[in-house]
């Protein structure tokens, strides 16, 4: 029975994969591989990296889904500049592109980490209610109830007033 790697050894084999075996995991053959662009090679054995390799492969997928993307919609509005089809599409690039980098400015923040935060937030409102019922009675919890209420009203005019949009 063949003795199994550790998870340390298999990441090594994987940092230093030879011609043939990167060629295998791409699915090509290895002169391919050796004429291929832009896949760098390990500068101390000239070996590949299986990461590397896949992250290569992956921005080059998603060039050509792009690529595509871009035929097929101009293909639909058949060169029609004041398309429907395309000025949505011109505005979806705008987005994307707008979310990029807000994205890379750290302008946004993981909708998670927004979510936990809110919930610890009206925890807190929670709290200040019950403390509030038991010093003052039932009339100044249904004083901060009601300002909750149009908090989260605010908050839900406020966001469906936006949806499709990034951010103001």
């Amino acid at each position: 029975m063949a003795k199994k790697l550790t998870k340390d050894q298999q990441i090594q084999c994987l940092q230093s994969l030879t011609q043939g075996a990167a060629a295998w995991l791409m699915g090509i053959q290895p002169r391919t591989l050796r004429e291929r662009r832009g896949i760098p090679r390990n500068t101390e054995d000239g070996t590949y990296s299986a990461r590397d390799i896949l992250r290569i492969e992956k921005e080059l997928a998603t060039q050509n889904l792009e690529e595509a993307l871009r035929d097929r919609v101009a293909e639909a509005v058949d060169d029609d500049s004041d398309s429907p089809a395309l000025e949505r599409y011109r505005q979806e690039q705008y987005l994307k592109a707008r979310w990029e980098r807000l994205e890379r400015e750290g302008e946004l923040l993981p909708r998670e980490e927004v979510h936990e935060l809110l919930g610890r937030i009206a925890g807190l409102f929670r709290s200040a209610g019950e403390m509030l019922e038991e010093k003052y009675g039932h009339d100044a919890r249904d004083i901060l109830d009601g300002v909750l209420l149009d908090v989260d009203r605010e908050l839900s005019d406020r966001f469906a007033e936006d949806e499709g949009e990034l951010s103001r």
